[in-house]
């Protein structure tokens, strides 16, 4: 009895192993090219100004909001005085995203979470973030301060883009980059100085996070667009630098399809491994599915001879 079990076992892992390469397989062959966009002056020196006049004496600053990839911020909406920060970003960034993604009218883009990221040199202060992914479909972050004159070093850098001067982005105050957020980026530590940055994640659709095939399950075509565009499952990134005189555009930078899906999974257990409580929850995990494997090997192999 045992042995059937066991075996049953072995076969139903099989089948849902073979179901879940397909599926990934799937995404990887339907999913646009991650497209990273750096656009100039999307806000002003001025406001970029009087929005750091209100954060830097505002006393809401948090490190304990992003559990998996914690950063030194405040919400925007909890502070009365920045709501007409909320409203240009609307106005100004949603269109232009639109825009600048491919994303057709009709479908819906929203804000997610808008919010303030301070980076500092002091102890105990954060410097950097490790490569990460975002929580939404898409991103975009306004530099608030003046890489030439408030902060030294630092980068933005994108997992899939060879570093360069190029496409480790140290763009001027008021300017945005844009860019699928589950494609892995990282945020270089700055060596002096301080540097704020005014994050926006931004929903498509429902934020679907898998292409399903609408005309099979009866999905609506608005979540393919989300689905085919987080950047999790692309293999190549385009970078448009408007920011530059001329614009430069370089790409496409393509990996294959096994080092993609490596460079996914190692960027989730990496993210889990630095918090204490899911590196013990996963310890724990892995050690029983071990103990239950070994015993399910040494358990049929009697029946080998």
């Amino acid at each position: 009895m045992m042995c059937r079990v066991a075996l049953a076992a072995w076969v139903a892992t099989a089948i849902v192993t073979v179901f879940s390469l397909t599926l990934v397989v799937i995404q990887y062959a339907v999913h646009e090219p991650a497209r990273v966009v750096v656009t100039p002056a999307v806000f002003t020196s001025s406001e970029c100004e009087s929005l750091l006049a209100v954060a830097k004496n505002e006393g809401a600053w948090s490190k304990k909001r992003h559990r998996y990839a914690a950063t030194d911020d405040f919400l925007i909406h909890t502070i009365a005085a920045l709501k007409n920060v909320t409203e240009a970003f609307e106005s100004r960034v949603l269109p232009l995203v639109r825009k600048l993604h491919g994303v057709p009218d009709g479908v819906e883009v929203s804000v997610k979470e808008l919010y303030v990221i301070r980076y500092l040199i002091r102890s105990e202060s954060q410097r950097g973030l490790d490569s990460h992914i975002d929580g939404s479909t898409l991103s975009a972050s306004i530099a608030l301060s003046d890489p030439s004159s408030d902060f030294s070093g630092v980068g933005l850098l994108f997992d899939l883009m060879p570093p360069s001067s190029t496409t480790v982005l140290r763009v001027n105050k008021g300017a945005m980059v844009s860019h699928p957020s589950k494609l892995i980026h990282a945020g270089l530590p700055i060596e002096g100085g301080e540097r704020f940055v005014l994050v926006g994640f931004l929903s498509v659709a429902k934020n679907a996070e898998l292409y399903l095939g609408g005309a099979v399950t009866g999905r609506p075509a608005t979540e393919a667009v989300s689905a085919t565009r987080h950047g999790m499952f692309a293999r190549c990134a385009d970078l448009v630098r408007h920011d530059l005189e001329p614009p430069v555009s370089s790409g496409p930078h393509c990996v294959s399809l096994p080092a993609a899906v490596y460079r996914q999974v190692k960027v989730r257990v990496d993210t889990l491994w630095r918090d204490d409580q899911d590196r013990r929850d996963t310890q724990v995990v892995l050690f029983l599915n071990a103990i239950v494997g070994i015993y399910t090997i040494l358990y049929y192999g009697r029946y080998l001879d």
